[in-house]
């Protein structure tokens, strides 16, 4: 397995903690100067996997077949990246289109084109406490983002297109945003349902209220 920054540049790969959560007893083992590591002695069956370090985003796999047998079984290749540093705040909505939906927020310190820092935006359809792991979809579902380093400033377009279909119009939506590194791979958590972005700064921008008509 690999350590990033965040910008995506590899860092020794030593030291993180691999769990082997869903055995009896759980097994704990830590990653070698290489990023390796080997769990023995697991009877055959289906595992969940978690990986950890200080100042990373932890990350998760579920369902990892062991069939038996003597044979090494990889565990395939995963990265954790360093929690970002990147805060947004000052969150604002623009309705005023028919086209789209327009949010922008300032973004601390700047993006730029090799900062490590960019922006995850959330959108709850039910739920005025929207976060990174309760949402109905995010940036990545629809829309785009672009950024302005000279101004510290990120703006996310919606077009109202793209989720007509999908939202309930006139009924009250939610957005939030997070900082996030630019190397920010997410898995998909089997409990909530949704996909989980491990890297992303804890801070949230305030939440804004708007509708789609």
């Amino acid at each position: 397995m690999g350590l990033h920054d965040e910008r995506g540049g590899g860092i020794l790969d030593t030291g993180v903690t691999v769990t082997l959560s869903n055995a009896t007893p759980a097994k704990t083992v830590t990653t070698d100067f290489h990023g390796r590591f080997e769990i023995d002695s697991i009877a055959p069956g289906t595992y969940d996997l978690t990986y950890e370090k200080p100042g990373y985003g932890t990350y998760k796999t579920f369902g990892f077949v062991l069939p038996g047998g003597n044979t090494a079984v990889s565990a395939g290749k995963i990265n954790l990246v360093k929690l970002a540093t990147a805060v947004v705040d000052s969150l604002a909505v623009d309705t005023s289109s028919a086209d789209h939906i327009l949010f922008s927020a300032f973004l601390h310190p700047s993006s730029g084109d090799s900062s490590g820092r960019s922006v995850r935006f959330f959108i709850g359809m039910d739920d005025p406490n929207v976060s990174m792991s309760g949402y109905s979809f995010t940036d990545i579902d629809y829309g785009s983002i672009t950024y302005n380093s000279s101004s510290n400033t990120v703006q996310y377009c919606l077009p109202v297109k793209q989720v007509s279909g999908y939202v309930v119009k006139n009924l009250p939506l939610y957005a939030v945003a997070y900082g996030a590194p630019d190397d920010n791979p997410g898995y998909f958590d089997i409990s909530s349902g949704n996909t989980v972005w491990p890297a992303l700064n804890s801070v949230k921008s305030n939440v804004v209220t708007f509708q789609v008509h």
